[in-house]
């Protein structure tokens, strides 16, 4: 080997110890002062284990040092041999907890493209206001054909050392300032520190809501954290418009980035949900994006920001002028809070995507808050199905027109529990088998009060089931067909009939026990499922 060489070699040896090193010291520092004896830091508080509740025996693991590998790797690894060049513990540790997650983020974006699949410049940002970006493109749209190219990009591979570093700074010195009351370093870099919410393409955004929101907050005198969040929202509703039941978004964003919501001004309640969160943490208050995944007795869902605080929660919802107490309104499937870190009690984290149906479950950065929301219990439902004594087990709701996933359990012989249901709700079990759910087991009613029990038809009971209408749930139209299914493995047809002037309708001969459902020809998937009584009473659920 020539001299050269053995120097080349040499030198790419001392690097690759050097990393080593540097990872080993940053996991090491971030353990030590996480999990570690003592586990104080450089006079700025504690840091303190996660709740037990959380399943973790610590917040973080030594491994935290790993680097993320992307296209931005070695400009990130210049970072963290800057963090520890200037030996401050918190910034060195806030590092390790960005980095520790930067392998799961990713943004969902899109671009314009013409006819040919060229890419049309245009950005929305690039004009004064919303409007009239909105007047630009429907300028280029009528000179040129487009449409929007969805697109998945990985945050190691486009977020830069220079944004990361400047956003670590700006979140350290409003945590340092302790201006609204003390965070916990632990609550700090989960519910602060992040540089995004969800999915959305991300945009810098702490100077920028420091600044939107300034006026309504530099009045306050001594306030909470919780005054502090209702004068955000106070500020933010007198000038951003709901767009809920009045349109929708015409371009694919699942969600949008922090920039955009202040310059378009308007959207749904993921949208307001993401900007109370943005606006919460520039501040330095600990917020969260909580998500109603499904309505357990409606159609839809519904996310809301929520104020995190020494293990309590307070709903920032920007869709309702009241702020406390708070209610959800309806019963919810399940809550769960979004965080920037993996949580190893999440399903995701366990077993295969491709055994768990599409959506939120799929997930392995969210707690399951349920039980903040309204009564809760543990849910056994019996089985009838399975394949072998290990499968997982779905909990599903009806939710627009059809059974939704919002949970899961392990079968235990013949049963399986879900946990922390919430109540009110009636739950099927459901198998996730070749992309499609399939009936496990009967239906099970967690009723607010009382004990559950199984909505199962009865093979040799029936009865005369007499159905009027009711505000919300039904409403009968003449001269209109409507068909009676009761649940039996998947919905069975029992019989129809023609409306006419009566405001019910009576059927004969209903399996005893069921779950039913009233669809009208003119179904929009919106029906609620129900039970009926001893004595004849509809209960919707």
């Amino acid at each position: 080997m020539s001299g050269r060489n053995l120097m080349l070699l040499q030198m790419r040896k001392s690097r690759l110890w050097f990393w080593v090193f540097l990872t080993l010291l940053g996991g090491g520092i971030f353990w030590l002062f996480t999990a570690g004896p003592g586990g104080r830091f450089s006079g700025r508080g504690e840091a303190e284990a996660l709740p037990a509740t959380y399943d973790r025996p610590g917040w973080m693991e030594p491994q935290v040092g790993v680097l993320p590998q992307g296209r931005q790797a070695p400009r990130l690894q210049q970072l963290a041999a800057e963090a520890q060049a200037i030996g401050d513990s918190a910034l060195i540790r806030a590092v390790a907890f960005l980095f520790s997650g930067m392998h799961r983020q990713y943004a969902l974006d899109f671009f314009w493209a013409d006819t040919r699949g060229h890419k049309v410049p245009f950005n929305e940002l690039d004009y004064p206001d919303y409007p009239a970006a909105l007047e630009a493109f429907s300028r280029l749209s009528a000179l040129t054909q487009v449409h929007p190219v969805p697109f998945e990009s990985r945050d190691a591979d486009t977020l830069g050392a220079e944004f990361l570093m400047d956003h670590i700074r700006s979140a350290l010195a409003q945590w340092e300032q302790h201006r609204w009351g003390s965070v916990s370093f632990r609550d700090f870099c989960r519910y602060v520190l992040p540089y995004r919410v969800s999915t959305e393409p991300v945009q810098p955004w702490r100077a920028q809501y420091l600044r939107q929101f300034a006026a309504s907050v530099d009045t306050l005198r001594n306030p909470t954290f919780f005054e502090v969040g209702n004068a955000l929202k106070r500020e933010a509703r007198s000038w951003f418009t709901d767009t809920w039941g009045i349109e929708s978004r015409k371009d694919p964003l699942p969600t949008l980035g922090a920039q955009q919501l202040l310059f378009r001004r308007q959207g749904s309640c993921a949208d307001m949900a993401a900007l109370m969160a943005f606006a919460l943490r520039a501040q330095g208050i600990p917020a969260a994006v909580d998500h109603s995944v499904f309505w357990g007795t409606s159609t839809g869902s519904h996310m809301w920001a929520a104020i995190i605080s020494d293990s309590l929660s307070v709903p920032i919802d920007m869709s309702k002028p009241d702020t406390a107490p708070y209610q959800v309104g309806r019963e919810p499937s399940k809550v769960i809070r979004y965080t920037y870190d993996a949580q190893p009690s999440t399903l995701a984290a366990r077993v295969p995507a491709d055994s768990i149906p599409p959506g939120f479950l799929r997930s392995d950065g969210y707690l399951d808050v349920t039980h903040l929301y309204g009564p809760s219990a543990d849910l056994r439902c019996p089985l009838e199905r399975s394949p072998d004594s290990t499968s997982l087990i779905f909990s599903c709701v009806w939710n627009g027109g059809g059974w939704q996933p919002c949970f899961w359990g392990v079968q235990q012989g013949t049963s399986v529990t879900f946990r922390n249901m919430s109540r009110g709700v009636v739950y099927a079990p459901m198998l996730y088998r070749r992309g499609r759910m399939e009936s496990a087991g009967a239906p099970v009613v967690l009723p607010l009060t009382g004990e559950p029990f199984v909505a199962k038809p009865s093979p040799w009971r029936r009865m005369r089931v007499t159905i009027p209408e009711k505000e919300k749930y039904l409403v009968y139209l003449p001269d209109k067909r409507y068909t009676l299914y009761y649940f039996d493995r998947g919905w069975v047809k029992h019989g129809e009939q023609t409306s006419g002037q009566e405001r019910e309708l009576t059927f004969t001969g209903v399996p005893r026990g069921a779950l039913l459902m009233l669809r009208p020809e003119y179904s929009q998937g919106k029906e609620r499922p129900f039970t009926v009584g001893s004595k004849g009473e509809i209960h919707y659920w």
